[in-house]
């Protein structure tokens, strides 16, 4: 990849907003991803991220079914009840197309999405788990927080190397109660690794971050 090229890096909530398409951010995942494929940035991810997106994705999709079962099964009853206006939206909600989705296999989605060339999914093992003890005192998370601490630890890792090359680089995650500056992370550490954290999709409003911060 050209020295040119600007690295953004996602994680797990990136494939969540890309394969679910009421998402709020499904468009601009998928625009990132078509933007890549351009050749306008490089798009990586680490290995530790793609092994949480699938219990992510499920959990996602099950937050959502459970509600909308509840509200289709209310209508439904109210529909039965007597209230006949309610006829056209009850029709609606068991559509053919209503159901298809419903019953999308995400899995299959994720899957296909992680195959996608324009995709670098990295990892490098014995260097993160060094990266991650020098980050111990610097990166406030614990706990539960442990997968987001390694997801991160994987990124800056990687973003050491690449930085001496001057490349540009952005983390976009809507993530901001891990990954936001100075919450658990400093935003001294984000500089330290000539890195912008963005809590969206948008390739020039990263881009612009970038130029802001390192000028």
């Amino acid at each position: 990849m050209s020295a040119s090229v600007p690295i953004v890096y996602v994680e797990a909530n990136w494939v969540v907003a890309f394969v679910i398409a009421h998402d709020d951010a499904h468009k601009s995942s998928m625009r990132l991803l078509e933007q890549a494929k351009n050749g306008d940035c490089e798009l990586r991810i680490p290995r530790a991220a793609v092994l949480e997106s699938r219990g992510a994705v499920a959990n996602a999709i099950r937050r959502f079914y459970k509600p909308f079962a509840e509200v289709q099964n209310a209508i439904a009853k109210a529909y039965r009840n007597g209230v006949a206006e309610l006829n056209h939206i009850e029709a609606s909600m068991n559509a053919p197309a209503v159901r298809a989705y419903m019953t999308l296999d995400t899995e299959q989605r994720r899957q296909a999405l992680l195959r996608d060339t324009a995709i670098n999914i990295f990892s490098d093992p014995l260097p993160e788990l060094d990266m991650m003890d020098k980050l111990s005192s610097l990166v406030r998370m614990g706990g539960v927080d442990l997968k987001d601490f390694y997801i991160l630890t994987s990124i800056l890792n990687d973003r050491s190397e690449a930085s001496r090359s001057g490349r540009q680089a952005m983390f976009f995650s809507t993530n901001k109660e891990e990954f936001e500056p100075d919450k658990k992370i400093d935003r001294a550490t984000y500089e330290a690794y000539r890195l912008v954290w963005r809590r969206d999709f948008e390739l020039v409003g990263g881009l612009k971050d970038w130029a802001d911060a390192f000028p």
